[in-house]
């Protein structure tokens, strides 16, 4: 069972959102912020394997920082964080590209890749839980393609779970 509440914070003029967990196995409350941010793109973009998506405006966020400008959203509370990330992707005839989700200098992502294949437009994505640390950068880069390739309309977004 958890409730929230928001808590106002006079530095910033900004109110945040908490929830409290009880668990009843210790019989006490256990604070969690909540964290979230995301990504978007929305203009048709050709593809450079090995380079991040190139993103074009930030959604909501809080307690962690999107960064279009950089193309990565920074984590501001280590934690279990839920990702998703999805492209619509316009391939040539016998097409093919995948897409990792990646952090600056930390391990790979388990579970954060996918591809498309074929031709036409295709709309693709994954969705991966993973405990990520206070200063990871994660974002969303082409890997290995074949013909040329366009992508629009993708989003990177995370969520604290616990």
């Amino acid at each position: 069972m958890h409730m929230g509440y928001a808590r106002y914070n006079p530095e910033d003029g900004k109110y945040y959102l908490e929830k409290s967990y009880y668990h009843s196995s210790n019989k006490k409350h256990k604070k969690r912020n909540v964290a979230y941010a995301s990504l978007y793109k929305r203009i048709l973009t050709p593809t450079v394997p090995g380079s991040r998506i190139d993103f074009d405006f930030a959604g909501p966020e809080q307690n962690a920082t999107s960064d279009p400008a950089l193309d990565f959203i920074l984590i501001e509370e280590s934690g279990i964080y839920e990702i998703t990330a999805s492209v619509t992707t316009n391939l040539g005839p016998n097409g093919f590209i995948n897409y990792f989700i990646d952090r600056i200098g930390g391990p790979a992502i388990t579970g954060g890749s996918f591809t498309a294949e074929g031709s036409g437009t295709n709309t693709n994505g994954v969705t991966t839980q993973v405990l990520l640390n206070a200063g990871d950068r994660v974002f969303l880069r082409v890997g290995f393609r074949t013909g040329g390739i366009t992508y629009g309309f993708a989003n990177l977004t995370l969520h604290r779970v616990d």
